[in-house]
């Protein structure tokens, strides 16, 4: 991957990054009762949240460039086709997910709840705030690979499909999934958490009522 698209995938992936944590905030704040004006509302937005969003937006884009460079030393045949398909979004997506959650785990640990760094933290500090944010946490990473890969095949389908479309043509010119692959994979997650509390929530109020 050449300077002019290392520097592409970073800046695009923290920008996506900030987006998509910054959306999810402001729809958990609305749900909690807020107003939209108060949901949206700076004051109101977790900016260690945030700063670690946009770590991990930028590791898993960066990581999904390398694949894509990884992918392209595979020959131009059917199988090497889906080789590279696999490599540059399944194994890409695997790996860039759980590489940005480490990431982020590393960087949460080092942030205040304002998003300030914290300087002369000790050592056992630290670790202890990164272990409980799921860095080395093997449940945890297993996770991210298996929501990377798949998210890195949905949006790698996505690509294939309307990427060569000649009317996305005119808006799409070969666009890469690479900074997205983070920002979408947590909020699947979040949103995967929030129905099944939703859910939870419906099942007890439906034995209350019967009851």
């Amino acid at each position: 991957m050449d300077r002019l698209n290392e520097t592409y995938f970073f800046q695009i992936s923290v920008v996506v990054g900030v987006a998509v944590n910054y959306t999810v905030q402001a729809v958990q704040n609305y749900q909690s009762g807020m107003s939209f004006s108060e949901s949206v509302s700076w004051s109101n937005i977790d900016k260690k949240s945030l700063a670690v969003a946009a770590v991990g937006g930028a590791v898993a884009g960066l990581t999904m460039g390398l694949a894509s460079g990884a992918a392209g030393v595979f020959a131009n045949t059917a199988a090497g086709q889906v080789a590279a398909f696999t490599t540059e979004y399944v194994i890409g997506g695997a790996i860039a997910n759980a590489a940005a959650g480490q990431a982020e785990a590393l960087v949460s640990a080092k942030l205040d709840n304002s998003g300030k760094i914290i300087y002369g933290q000790p050592k056992e500090d630290f670790y202890s705030k990164a272990y409980a944010a799921g860095f080395k946490n093997k449940a945890k990473i297993l996770d991210d690979l298996e929501v990377g890969a798949a998210m890195g095949l949905v949006l790698g389908v996505g690509k294939n499909v309307f990427g060569t479309d000649p009317r996305a043509a005119k808006y799409l010119r070969e666009p890469e999934v690479g900074p997205f692959i983070r920002p979408l994979a947590s909020a699947s997650e979040w949103m995967v958490e929030y129905l099944n509390q939703d859910s939870k929530y419906r099942g007890h109020r439906k034995r209350l009522i019967m009851d």
